[in-house]
């Protein structure tokens, strides 16, 4: 009786784990940056501030171009509407793909028109051959004509972007890695293997064990291999979200947990399932360490240049 119970909760459990797995689930490096194309968005409403200049300098009677200053308002308006576009993807929709499409458009489509409507209002009002194309590409960094305001916004939509296709990237690396384990993380069920025979007592169909090709472990005194058995599992570890967050806000501390994190994968103390988020740790740690080494010798050779021969130490 007890094996009958068995047999018919099998599929009933093996269907409740399906729909489980079937309910979407925020990514943390995904949930990171829905929360910078939100305050992206916030940010850049302040370029809504230029609106009543723009709107008096359409109304001139010097303005030889009105359409095209009247145009300058659907610059202003499209950076927040796509930021906060891609946090809807990002926090709502949980579609990592167009988020980062979407936060992408939100810092290049802009610029585009921005350069479009510079160089059409170049032409009519001096001519085409006073248009400098190398000059308007500025329009992707407008930083000489904005306000700090909306060069913290226009910095959290770039980094944005960057964290935006890390995440793609990292999210394609899970699921590799996910095909890849799944033949030993866990064990056989009715829906989706044949059985090899029926026990002749009970007639409960028997499935063949997996093929145990991977270890999930090593001996810490002899080095053989540990392998796991059917339905066992390794328990998630939070380092690689650690990495990646100390990679952003600290980067020694992502180079240092990133290396740890990367080490136990190795030996199988972990699984390997969030590599992506290590190996991104890692790289944006060593990247920022970089770019503060670089910018403390910019730091110091200015501040030796400006201050001369002169200093006492």
């Amino acid at each position: 009786m007890s094996d009958t119970t068995n047999q018919v909760e099998e599929p009933n459990q093996s269907l409740n784990q399906a729909a489980v797995a079937k309910k979407p689930v925020i990514q943390p490096l995904l949930m990171i940056s829905g929360i910078l194309s939100l305050l992206a968005g916030v940010f850049s409403l302040q370029s809504f501030s230029w609106v009543p200049d723009v709107i008096e300098w359409a109304q001139s009677p010097d303005n030889v171009a009105p359409f095209i200053t009247w145009m300058y308002l659907l610059v202003f308006a499209l950076t927040p509407l796509l930021a906060f576009g891609a946090a809807y993807f990002a926090i709502i929709k949980r579609d990592i793909k167009r988020h980062a499409i979407v936060a992408t458009a939100a810092y290049v489509v802009p610029a585009i028109v921005a350069i479009i409507l510079d160089a059409v209002y170049i032409s009519i009002t001096y001519g085409i051959e006073s248009v400098d194309f190398v000059s308007l590409l500025r329009n992707f960094a407008p930083v000489d004509e904005s306000s700090m305001v909306e060069i913290i916004g226009l910095i959290l939509l770039i980094i944005n972007v960057i964290v935006a296709w890390i995440a793609v990237l990292v999210l394609r690396d899970s699921r590799a890695s996910n095909s890849n384990t799944n033949a030993f993380a866990g064990a056989p069920t009715m829906t989706n293997h044949q059985p090899i025979g029926y026990d002749p007592q009970t007639g409960a169909p028997i499935y063949a064990q997996p093929a145990q090709t991977q270890p999930v472990g090593y001996d810490p005194q002899t080095g053989a291999p540990i392998y796991g058995q059917p339905g066992y599992m390794r328990p998630e570890s939070q380092l690689p979200l650690v990495a990646l967050i100390g990679g952003i806000l600290f980067p020694l501390l992502g180079i240092i947990v990133g290396h740890i994190a990367l080490s136990q994968m190795k030996r199988g103390e972990i699984p390997s399932s969030n590599i992506g988020l290590a190996k991104t740790g890692l790289i944006l740690g060593y990247v920022f360490m970089a770019l503060g080494f670089v910018a403390l010798v910019i730091y110091i050779a200015l501040f030796v240049a400006i201050v001369g021969p002169g200093f006492d130490f």
